[in-house]
């Protein structure tokens, strides 16, 4: 008897990982760049996907892009030329004060760029990302 409970529990574990393995592939599934069949055969390749999703990650020149965006965007001379200001964390117009880039927007190409502080750290002044972000 002792035997036969042993299978039983086996069975019951082995049932519990494939279900947990099919959640798995089915998360994966959502990541076209994975070829989950592949993987479960135990070969692991990248498979190239073209569109939007494609572009999830960042790349080193993808952040000095951007930091060189948010230096000009901190830039009162290349500012002026487009009767922009930036303010309060903030790109808004000289002339009718309206917003162009949100602090919320602002921040996130901050944070793209790799030049908001973290936790702890002091905040990096305007004039530093002038100096570190050149194309």
């Amino acid at each position: 008897m002792h035997g036969r409970a042993k299978t039983r529990e086996t069975i019951a574990k082995g049932r519990q990982a494939n279900q947990q393995l099919d959640i798995v592939c089915e998360a994966l599934r959502k990541h076209p760049e994975i070829d989950v069949d592949a993987l479960r055969e135990g070969r692991y390749t990248r498979r190239k996907v073209d569109g939007p999703e494609a572009q999830s990650a960042m790349s080193a020149d993808d952040s000095t892009v951007i930091r060189g965006l948010v230096a000009r965007l901190h830039d009162e001379n290349e500012l002026d030329d487009f009767d922009l200001v930036y303010r309060n964390d903030r790109v808004k117009s000289d002339s009718s004060g309206l917003d162009l880039i949100k602090p919320k927007e602002m921040k996130l190409l901050e944070r793209l760029a790799g030049l908001q502080a973290g936790a702890g750290q002091e905040e990096p002044r305007h004039d530093e990302h002038l100096m570190t972000a050149e194309l």
